[in-house]
């Protein structure tokens, strides 16, 4: 996943909270407004899922994480309550993110703590605001900050000196890539 600066998830939270203020008064007039909510934030959620996916360098499973995050959405709205809904859309973000850029099991509970975060200051700019377009731009512009989470440095990628032996990943790695090449070119 190629990744971006913080003010390019600024723009996309600027851009989706925009959108929220629009839609949603629309929504509330013609649906009830908790199915009002619940499907703006489906909308959105798979809207930053999209961009989070065009980021991602190996398209190997993109539409399968796009179909399942489409299917969330649309089962949740009539499954959960309203909270619980909108905790599972953070989650989905969450996962499509951890799935998409990887980086380890320590960078995925970084990152859980700051879709924790983001989720606690959109629930308290709803609360003083009564706004929920106030909360998705909390909850998005702090989701922006994820490009600052390093991702995990692994031991065995560091060599020292000029004539040192790879660790035994490395190795495997490397006769992986390897036989893989040569099956891709005997079947070419």
């Amino acid at each position: 996943m190629k990744k971006p600066a913080v003010i390019d998830g600024i723009i996309v939270a600027l851009v989706l909270s925009i959108l929220t203020a629009g839609f949603l008064p629309v929504a509330v007039w013609v649906l009830s407004t908790r199915l009002a909510v619940a499907a703006v934030s489906a909308v959105i959620a798979l809207a930053y899922i999209a961009y989070l996916l065009r980021l991602k360098k190996n398209r190997a499973g993109t539409f399968f994480l796009w179909t399942l995050a489409a299917v969330w959405a649309v089962v949740g709205t009539y499954v959960f309550s309203l909270p619980a809904y909108l905790l599972s859309l953070a989650g989905a973000i969450w996962l499509v993110r951890w799935i998409s850029v990887g980086g380890g099991i320590l960078r995925g509970m970084f990152d859980a703590a700051l879709t924790a975060a983001s989720m606690g200051f959109a629930a308290y700019a709803v609360a003083i605001s009564g706004s929920v377009a106030a909360g998705l731009w909390c909850f998005l512009l702090l989701q922006s900050l994820w490009t600052l989470i390093p991702n995990s440095v692994s031991t065995c990628s560091i060599k020292i000196g000029k004539g040192a032996r790879p660790c035994s990943f490395d190795r495997a790695h490397s006769a992986a890539e390897e036989a893989l090449r040569d099956l891709v070119l005997r079947a070419g």
